[in-house]
């Protein structure tokens, strides 16, 4: 493995079909990140075996906010493309666990597991993403780059981190293949 095999890695699983072309072929959403690389091969998406349940998603944050993305105000054309990548995401069926039953199927997730965090959020998805890591009493901690310390943190309990948070409405699990 060596630093061209990473970036062809990194195109792979953050664009569509690992083409970079424009600022449209990025896989913007998680949502949409979720559905490519389940499709692909690269994660699979264990929530529903885990006790997970159906959520549709109604994104629209990006094509209703071009002004916050540089690249959507200075290419104007590019917003009717997202708004359709969005609607593709909204007729997809997703799966969650919401936070109430995180405690049910904690002991379901592994180390290195993807958590992604789903949000309230009118337009989004998923608020945050970061990486499960069982620790030696058996307790899922969570791994992710956190904004308001600027560094990669373990926090402590995934359960803990996701009841703190009144955005987030629960998880969905992603196991690397």
């Amino acid at each position: 493995f060596d630093f061209d095999d990473l970036v062809g890695q990194i195109r792979s699983t953050r664009y569509r079909n690992g083409l970079v072309v424009d600022y449209t072929s990025r896989l913007h959403y998680t949502a949409d990140w979720i559905y490519s690389n389940t499709s692909n091969g690269t994660v699979e998406d264990i929530t529903k075996k885990l006790g997970g349940q159906k959520i549709h998603f109604q994104t629209g944050f990006m094509s209703s906010n071009p002004d916050k993305y540089k690249s959507l105000a200075a290419n104007p054309g590019y917003v009717p493309i997202i708004k359709q990548q969005e609607i593709a995401i909204n007729n997809r069926d997703y799966y969650y666990i919401p936070k109430e039953k995180l405690n049910k199927v904690i002991a379901g997730i592994q180390t290195c597991d993807i958590i992604a965090l789903t949000t309230s959020i009118k337009g989004l998805d998923y608020s945050h993403v970061g990486f499960a890591y069982k620790n030696d009493d058996g307790e899922i901690q969570f791994m992710h780059a956190s904004s308001a310390r600027k560094k990669v943190v373990l926090d402590t309990y995934l359960s803990n981190y996701i009841k703190a948070k009144s955005k987030d409405t629960g998880i969905t699990v992603l196991r690397v293949l």
